[in-house]
């Protein structure tokens, strides 16, 4: 499925459904790179578990995205919806905070997704500023994915 990496920080699928590169994204700052490489995921759940162990050190007010440092001090972000940040929190729900210490499949984010579907429901997974792109390998496209489902293999 993807090349093996002598890995210790893997980041999983946060959330059931078919997974594809960042840059089929329509939306352009994803689809870029600009904040990062990584994947998005066309959900079959509502609800967005942790796709690894470590430390919550961003969550938007609107709960639409949550940022994560990982124990190799890489960041990911995890952001629910396209253009969810006009809904100002509606039909989002988070019962983490900044600070907080977080275990692989751990819930992070839940919501409505007949609600957010109406925004463009796609989950990007984006690991920020990442450096040297040889230091992971990525799974296959288009497959359905869960919590159980290493998207990211990453070498340190």
């Amino acid at each position: 499925m993807f090349e093996l990496l002598k890995a210790k920080n893997d980041i999983y699928a946060p959330i059931k459904g078919r997974c594809f590169d960042i840059s089929e994204c329509e939306d352009k700052v994803f689809s870029s790179k600009m904040m990062g490489d990584g994947f998005y995921i066309e959900p079959e759940d509502n609800v967005v578990l942790a796709p690894c162990d470590g430390k919550v050190v961003g969550l938007f007010p609107t709960k639409h995205a949550v940022m994560i440092k990982m124990r190799n001090n890489k960041q990911i972000m995890i952001h629910v919806g396209l253009d969810t940040v006009k809904l100002q929190g509606k039909g989002l729900a988070s019962n983490i905070k900044i600070g907080d210490r977080i275990k692989k499949g751990q819930p992070l984010i839940e919501f409505d997704m007949d609600y957010i579907k109406s925004q463009d429901i796609k989950i990007p997974i984006i690991v920020i500023m990442m450096e040297d792109k040889s230091e992971y390998a990525k799974m296959k496209l288009h497959e359905i994915v869960t919590n159980e489902n290493v998207i990211i293999r990453m070498s340190v």
